[in-house]
């Protein structure tokens, strides 16, 4: 909030304190009690209006502040070192050899790396699911296909880091269920080519039938996975 928007609600709230306390005070003594009562009123008013105009100017302030951690996040997505890593993750393995590089003490800077990637997807899918980003921007402009596909490639490696973790990464898988949902309604197909197989993978179509059969490692809803840690 700036010095000019404080001063203004200042300036509001003093009027209307002034006002209130005028009548409180003295108003039996110079107009009728009719005339107060409009006066009255308005003070009321102009009290309520500084509650809700300081609401509403605080409620801007933290939007905007959001909006450009929004930003910077979406340039970290965009950054060329991130892009390279997601690259040489998702298209140069396959699950179940991405799945032991967590035991693997020569992959740990790899694992690292895969960790910082869901990471950042982890803090989009969070904004998004606080509507503090708006989520067909984010899916659409942003991250929705690459979420997607290294949650294909990173489903087993995040299974198991969840069960020995127990919370972790909750909104970047409800961020890639999101996707699947948002592009399953366009009837928008994502690709996913991998140098391990010869086939091109239709990632909706597959984690679609992963949701319906309720496989383990389909992308739940936040939801889904609130319920299923209650149980």
């Amino acid at each position: 909030m700036n010095w000019r928007v404080g001063t203004n609600i200042a300036v509001w709230f003093l009027v209307g304190v002034a006002l209130y306390s005028i009548i409180k005070n003295w108003g039996g003594i110079w107009w009728d009690a009719q005339t107060w009562q409009i006066v009255a009123a308005i003070a009321t008013w102009l009290l309520a209006g500084g509650v809700v105009y300081a609401f509403l100017q605080v409620r801007q302030a933290r939007k905007s502040t959001n909006a450009q951690i929004a930003v910077e996040l979406f340039k970290q997505l965009r950054d060329p070192k991130l892009i390279e890593i997601l690259r040489s993750i998702v298209y140069n393995n396959n699950r179940q050899a991405i799945r032991g590089f967590i035991d693997d003490d020569t992959k740990k800077e790899v694992v690292s790396e895969i960790e910082h990637v869901i990471d950042r997807f982890d803090m989009l899918g969070a904004l998004v699911a606080k509507e503090i980003v708006d989520e067909e921007t984010a899916i659409e402009a942003f991250a929705g296909p690459p979420a997607l596909r290294c949650w294909y490639q990173l489903a087993l490696f995040t299974r198991e880091l969840q069960n020995r973790r127990g919370f972790y990464c909750p909104y970047y898988e409800d961020f890639s269920r999101r996707s699947l949902e948002h592009f399953k309604c366009k009837n928008v197909e994502i690709w996913l080519q991998l140098k391990c197989e010869t086939k091109i993978i239709p990632l909706v179509k597959e984690l679609k039938e992963m949701v319906e059969r309720k496989d383990e490692l389909r992308p739940r809803s936040l939801k889904e996975i609130e319920r299923e840690t209650k149980s």
